[in-house]
């Protein structure tokens, strides 16, 4: 009987944990009424949430304390974030379409720092502001719909453990130390409709190996990558070289700046000459041939060297109909 007892106690508590593993699904009807809908008991045994409807600074304001309890993969595509409510933290309140100013930000040296790990943003937000998710040191992956046009101010400053973020086309302005101190990111990429790097934007990414500066940049401020000791290939895509402000590039050895074919006395007369300059041709391939290879890609450097296999950064692809095509390797 004791076993019996002791099956049937361990079948509850199994089923009880898988309960607390699935996903929780609320449409929130009114904007500030998400507080009413979990009892504070739950709170902790909350750990993926799914959220539609409309939340104001009262939602995010329950939201910041799941977030400090367990809450770890968070989903926000459908929903709307609108103005009104509580503030959410200090004095900060919502704005309609935005994620504010440190909505997710929770201060230094906070006993329970925040849970999250995973984010889906509403596909309606327009703007990340300033700190918004300043020191979520466990996220990893974030997802930025195509409707934000720009990301403020240390908007992911000291994200430690996020390792490679898509910016999308439609973002046209990246703040000052936006990814300052986001030390295991490998990958990220500058789309095209960004025109310029502001200070100290990457320094302290130190597991950045290369990045793609895309034409539309012209200038690059002061520290944008300081210390960003493991960067190694910086790729130009303009054929004018962009202003580049004191340290840019500090503290970084055995740094090549690939820059296009015919460019290379601007670029030696301006701060970039300070380090190696190789020249490339960013849009025609039409010069590198290569043998069959038993019908597999080949791997090419830009400037002709065979690679083992695909590597980060720009590559030479023959493809196995003997046709050659370049492309950027996160």
């Amino acid at each position: 009987m004791r076993k019996i007892y002791l099956f049937t106690f361990m079948m509850l508590l199994l089923a009880h944990l898988k309960g607390q593993a699935q996903q929780i699904t609320l449409h929130v009807e009114r904007a500030g009424t998400l507080p009413d809908m979990i009892d504070k008991s739950r709170f902790p045994y909350i750990t993926d949430l799914k959220l539609t409807g409309e939340l104001n600074g009262t939602d995010i304001r329950l939201i910041r304390t799941l977030a400090q309890e367990n809450l770890q993969i968070f989903d926000l595509s459908e929903a709307r974030i609108v103005e009104g409510g509580a503030s959410y933290y200090s004095n900060y309140r919502t704005s309609n379409d935005i994620i504010g100013s440190y909505m997710f930000y929770i201060p230094y040296n906070t006993v329970n720092p925040c849970a999250i790990s995973k984010i889906n943003l509403p596909n309606s937000v327009t703007g990340i502001k300033e700190g918004a998710f300043k020191n979520c040191t466990r996220l990893t992956d974030i997802n930025i719909p195509n409707s934000v046009k720009s990301i403020g101010y240390e908007a992911f400053r000291d994200c430690t453990s996020l390792t490679d973020i898509n910016i999308p086309n439609s973002v046209k302005s990246i703040g000052g130390y936006a990814f300052r101190d986001c030390t295991s990111l490998t990958n990220i990429n500058i789309p095209n409709s960004v025109t310029s790097i502001e200070r100290s934007t990457f320094s302290y990414s130190t597991s950045l190996t290369n990045i793609n500066i895309p034409n539309s940049v012209t200038s690059i401020g002061e520290q944008a990558f300081y210390n960003c000791d493991n960067l190694k290939s910086v790729y130009m895509n303009a054929s004018t070289p962009p202003s580049v402000g004191d340290q840019a590039f500090h503290n970084i050895s055995d740094l090549t700046i690939y820059i296009p074919r015919g460019s290379y006395t601007a670029y030696w007369l301006s701060y970039c000459g300070n380090y190696n300059l190789v020249e490339y041709d960013p849009t025609d391939i039409q010069g590198v041939t290569t043998s069959a290879h038993n019908g597999a890609e080949k791997y090419f450097s830009i400037d002709g060297r065979p690679l083992p296999g695909p590597c980060k950064g720009v590559n030479i692809i023959q493809d196995t109909d003997g046709k050659t095509r370049k492309a950027w390797i996160p």
